[in-house]
């Protein structure tokens, strides 16, 4: 079972990144473990730079913002095992062009979700079974309102699975 832990982080790095991690864990109810995780990241981007020409530019529209969320828990009792986890993800990537055709507006939005239930049940020392179903979904979208023809582009993808396995250990 889980000991209590907490953890806070905020790093600071370059182009103006930031980051904050936050994350604990605790068994606070008798057979239940659970966790959490939260990740933000924030970084400007932009940067300067030479051009053709020998003068000085910035270079823009190159930031990413995110954020991460994920949950487990698990409960045990006796020979029964059952986990439910989670994870939800967000993300804003600007998308800043080559230096000689630079685009101030594209961007890349990227969405996905992960979730999953696992059972466990022990029969006998020799026999146990389980199940387990997950959903996954992804989306990203492709937005560039600079180009020679607008573009707004979308992909969407699920999946999904459901399995049961039934275990015997035979040992001489």
């Amino acid at each position: 079972h889980n000991q209590p832990a907490y953890h806070i982080k905020n790093p600071q790095a370059s182009f103006g990144t930031r980051i904050w991690d936050l994350s604990g864990q605790g068994n606070f109810i008798p057979n239940l473990d659970f966790s959490f995780a939260y990740n933000q990241s924030h970084s400007k981007g932009d940067f300067q730079y030479q051009d053709a020409q020998s003068l000085t530019q910035t270079r823009e529209n190159a930031g990413k913002n995110s954020e991460n969320y994920f949950l487990s828990t698990v409960w045990e009792k006796d020979k029964t095992t059952l986990r439910l986890s989670g994870q939800y993800y967000v993300a804003v990537n600007e998308m800043p062009g080559d230096t000689l055709q630079l685009n101030p507006l594209a961007k890349n939005y990227d969405y996905r979700g992960i979730y999953s239930l696992n059972y466990n049940q022990e029969i006998k020392r020799w026999w146990n079974i389980g199940a387990n179903a997950s959903y996954q979904r992804w989306l990203q979208k492709f937005y560039d309102p600079y180009s020679y023809i607008k573009v707004e582009a979308d992909y969407l993808n699920h999946q999904s699975s459901f399995d049961f396995t039934n275990n015997f250990a035979f040992t001489p």
